[in-house]
């Protein structure tokens, strides 16, 4: 989509909802254009006497395992990096397993929060113990909990 906005500087696409140009209502807007052009189907493929439509939505289905695969080793990474200073702050993972376990919202579902225990306890170091945390409770959360 970052053409839609080289599109827009130049003049050729203009983006108005509602007479509106905020930001967060172009976004809608494209999610929504988006969205209704994905479904378009560009033929039907008929097998067994069943018709199946084959789109552009279908077409984009091919790349997505590649795509889903690429996006978790881009947050496994950005995750060990954000958490590298953390962990030489904080190396013992009796400590941090603490830490962790008597800081999470009570208003959460038990089941949740004992599921986060337990995967917590299998932790067999402290890298993986704060990529879990971290993950669980979100950047703030776990800043707060590990000051440095």
């Amino acid at each position: 989509m970052f053409w839609l906005k080289d599109l827009v500087a130049a003049n050729k696409v203009k983006l108005d909802v509602l007479g509106l140009s905020a930001p967060w209502f172009q976004a809608v807007a494209i999610g929504i254009s988006v969205k209704s052009l994905m479904h378009i189907n560009l033929f039907n493929v008929t097998t067994n006497g069943q018709s199946h439509p084959i789109g552009i939505e279908t077409i984009t289905q091919l790349f997505e395992p590649h795509l889903l695969r690429s996006v978790m080793f881009c947050e496994f990474t950005a995750v060990r990096a954000f958490i590298q200073p953390f962990q030489q702050a904080y190396p013992d993972l009796t400590n941090v397993k603490t830490t962790l376990s008597n800081n999470v919202p009570a208003a959460l579902p038990q089941s949740e929060i004992e599921a986060f225990r337990a995967d917590l306890d299998k932790s067999l170091n402290v890298q993986d113990a704060m990529a879990l945390g971290l993950r669980f409770v979100g950047r703030e959360t776990f800043t707060q909990n590990f000051p440095i």
